[in-house]
C-alpha cells in the first residue's frame, strides 16, 4: 500500500513601501512661502497588506511645519498594489538657496501579524529663484535733522542678495504713526538688480516745525518682480512690516534748533560779566 502524504506552507508575502510622486500647491516654491501644500504618493508595491501607515515628513529650520502636526500624516492600510497620498502643508525659510532638496520621510507600519516596521524614504522639493534685498546704507541731506528744516533727501541704497534679477525695483516709504515727515517725493524707481547689484534710492521730505526732539524710525518697503526671461511674474515685497525683515527702518534724529537757543540762552546766564571798557 502507497500513502501519498502532502506537506503544506504559510507562505507571508513581503510588504514594500515605496514613494511615489510628490506634488506641491503652488507649483513653484520660492524662499519665504508659507502654508506650502505637499502630496506625496505612498504605495505598497510588496505582496502583503500594511496597516496603520503613518507618514512624518522629518522637517529642519530651512522648511518647517506650518502648524502643530502638519508634518504628520495617516494613511491607514494599504494592500498589495495600493496607494494613498499623504498630505503636509510646510513654511519655507526666507533664506533658502534655489535648488533640489531632500527631505526625510519617516514611515511607520505593522502588517496583519501586529509587527511593526520602520522605512526611511526622501521626498525631493524643488526651490526656484527669488529676489530679495538688504538694506546697505542710508543717510540725509542735511546729516543732522531740526524741526522746521524743508526739501530733505534720504538716500537708501540696497543690494539683491537673493538668487534672482529683480525687475524692475522700487523703494518706498511706508506710513507711520507719530512720524513728523510730510513726503513731497515718497518712492524711488531703483532699476533692475542683477543678484549682488546695489542700486540707490532718493526719497524727499519736509521736518515739522513742531517736531519734538528725539529718535523716530521709519519704515521702508522694497517692490519688484521676478526675472522675466526666467518665466517669474511674481511680484515680491520686502518692508519692516515682515518681521523677518529687521533692519528694514530708518533712524532719524530729530534736533530741535529752539530747544538748542534755549541751552545757549541759559549758559549765557552763567558766563562771568566783563566791562569791554
Amino acid at each position: 500500500m502507497v500513502a501519498n502524504l502532502g506537506i503544506s506552507f504559510n507562505v507571508i508575502g513581503k510588504i514594500t513601501i515605496n514613494v511615489g510622486n510628490v506634488t506641491t500647491d503652488p507649483p513653484d516654491i520660492r524662499p519665504e512661502d508659507e502654508d506650502v501644500e505637499v502630496r506625496v504618493a505612498i504605495e505598497n508595491s510588496g505582496e502583503a497588506a500594511a496597516k496603520d501607515i503613518e507618514a512624518k515628513l522629518l522637517c529642519n529650520n530651512s522648511f518647517k511645519p506650518s502648524w502643530s502636526g502638519t508634518d504628520r500624516s495617516y494613511i491607514g492600510r494599504l494592500n498589495s498594489g495600493e496607494k494613498r497620498e499623504a498630505l503636509f502643508h510646510i513654511d519655507i525659510a526666507d533664506n533658502v538657496a534655489s535648488g533640489i532638496y531632500k527631505i526625510p520621510l519617516q514611515i511607520r507600519y505593522k502588517d496583519t501579524g501586529e509587527n511593526e516596521y520602520e522605512v526611511m524614504r526622501m521626498v525631493e522639493i524643488l526651490v526656484k529663484e527669488k529676489p530679495n534685498f538688504e538694506i546697505v546704507s542710508y543717510h540725509t541731506e542735511p546729516a543732522s535733522l531740526s524741526a522746521g528744516d524743508k526739501g530733505v533727501k534720504l538716500y537708501v541704497r540696497i543690494r539683491n542678495i537673493g538668487s534672482e534679477k529683480a525687475e524692475p525695483v522700487s523703494v518706498r516709504i511706508t506710513g507711520e504713526a507719530d512720524v513728523p515727515f510730510d513726503y513731497d517725493v515718497k518712492s524711488d524707481y531703483v532699476g533692475n538688480l542683477d543678484i549682488g547689484e546695489e542700486g540707490e534710492a532718493i526719497l524727499k521730505f519736509d521736518v515739522d516745525k513742531d517736531a519734538l526732539p528725539k529718535v523716530y524710525p521709519q519704515g521702508i518697503e522694497i517692490r519688484c518682480s521676478g526675472d522675466r526671461d526666467l518665466g517669474d511674474d511674481n511680484v515680491y515685497e520686502v518692508s519692516s512690516s515682515h518681521s523677518s525683515t529687521p533692519g528694514f527702518e530708518a533712524i532719524f534724529a530729530i534736533i530741535s534748533t529752539i530747544l538748542l537757543i534755549y541751552f545757549l540762552r541759559k549758559n549765557l546766564h552763567h558766563l562771568p560779566f566783563t566791562n569791554p571798557l
